[in-house]
């Protein structure tokens, strides 16, 4: 049995993207984009949108915080010290280190997520 991988399946592939991008450039010469009026920034069309349930915290402390502060620094250094703790003990213990630091920030995101 013969697997069919460089001159054949590669011109293939290359046909159908060809082929997919000439369609998508016709339609987008003949159609026009259904697009509104140009954006106000004073009103939104959805005042009921929020940043996702991972990005509540960083939300909340920004109103009461400098944005510098509650924005960069302290998300910033959570994940430098996430990201140091599987290399914290000796060999034998990173492994469960990086195992219980994920799960710890996993809880920990969810629980913020969920109360917040």
């Amino acid at each position: 049995m013969k697997i069919k991988s460089f001159p054949t399946l590669v011109h293939k592939e290359g046909l159908a993207a060809l082929t997919a991008a000439s369609a998508l450039l016709i339609l987008s010469a003949i159609a026009d984009a259904p697009l509104q009026g140009p954006a106000d920034p004073a009103s939104s069309a959805a005042p009921h949108i929020k940043a996702p349930w991972i990005f509540v915290g960083i939300q909340f402390m920004l109103k009461f915080m400098d944005p510098l502060v509650a924005g960069v620094l302290i998300p910033l250094g959570f994940l430098m010290v996430w990201a140091a703790l599987p290399f914290v003990g000796g060999p034998q213990r990173q492994t469960r280190w990086a195992f219980f630091s994920t799960l710890l920030a996993v809880v920990a995101c969810s629980l913020l997520g969920y109360f917040l």
